[in-house]
């Protein structure tokens, strides 16, 4: 039996939850999401995300999705056990690809970008710092 090392990236006790748009209702779909993959770039000032859910339970009929709701992956780092758990919120900005796998199942996409965007782009800046000590 070989004890394979463990990857930094590598995870464990992975939680999804999308919360509705009035915050009363949150819902577990960690067992009806195929994969999911977190963006982080240098680049942009802000991280995005897309699902992919094989909806059997009708998920989208008792929680309307309408642009507001929250997507929260809650997960523990397996190679870093020392390391508390990692809570990362998303609202989910769009809906797409529906197909149906079988006469039950829907397969969609959900995307979602994280919150500093929103914070990012809510700052006005329209007064000129020039001259300015930079800790104005």
């Amino acid at each position: 039996m070989s004890n394979a090392a463990v990857h930094p990236n590598e995870i464990n006790d992975l939680t999804i939850n999308i919360v509705n748009f009035n915050r009363k209702s949150v819902v577990n779909i960690s067992n009806i999401t195929a994969t999911w993959s977190i963006y982080e770039s240098i680049f942009n000032n802000h991280c995005t995300c897309d699902l992919i859910l094989t909806d059997a339970v009708h998920l989208l009929s008792r929680l309307p999705i309408v642009g507001e709701e929250l997507i929260i992956f809650t997960y523990k780092s397996r190679g870093l056990p020392m390391f508390p758990k990692v809570i990362r919120s998303f609202r989910v900005i769009k809906v797409s690809d529906y197909q149906h796998a079988t006469e039950k199942m829907i397969v969609y996409k959900v995307f979602g970008i994280d919150d500093h965007y929103h914070v990012n782009e809510g700052i006005d800046v329209n007064s000129s710092f020039a001259g300015q000590n930079c800790i104005k």
